[in-house]
């Protein structure tokens, strides 16, 4: 798998050494968390694949279809103020 390769099946296929591996935090609201890891455990039973090889694969898709993602994105800004804005 290459660095460029963010395809679900590039992202999801290999199965990394640990060196390879990282742990990353973001906040969420807790309904979007729940609602994750929820369909994360689902996906983990049904298939019995590793949560990190499930989230892998979750977050490939969400990558392939970037332009829905940036199009929902720009609904919210539009019918949201507040926040952090942006970092300087």
């Amino acid at each position: 798998m290459s660095a460029d390769d963010h395809t679900a099946e590039g992202l999801a296929a290999a199965v990394p050494p640990q060196r390879e591996m990282d742990r990353r935090s973001w906040y969420m609201p807790r309904t979007i968390a729940d609602a994750l890891a929820d369909e994360i455990d689902e996906l983990h039973h049904s298939t019995r694949r590793p949560k990190w090889y499930v989230l892998s694969a979750i977050i490939a898709v969400a990558m392939e279809h970037q332009d829905e993602v940036r199009a929902k994105l720009g609904a919210r800004d539009a019918n949201q103020s507040g926040g952090r804005g942006p970092r300087r």
